[in-house]
């Protein structure tokens, strides 16, 4: 990976799970429709966390 990939990717900031609290790969900026395990009301969730909440 380049240089300047590597400064890229660490200016991208992710989301973190509504339930655990840990980093997602879910870019903050992604729009809520085009985001896996986004519950309206609650906001963003880990696979884990989804999993375990609604099977």
């Amino acid at each position: 990976m380049r240089k300047t990939d590597m400064q890229d990717r660490k200016k991208l900031r992710y989301e973190r799970c509504a339930v655990c609290k840990r980093e997602t790969d879910v870019p903050v900026d992604l729009e809520t429709s085009r985001r896996r395990f986004y519950i309206e009301g609650a906001g963003q969730l880990c696979p884990a966390c989804y999993r375990e909440l609604y099977g």
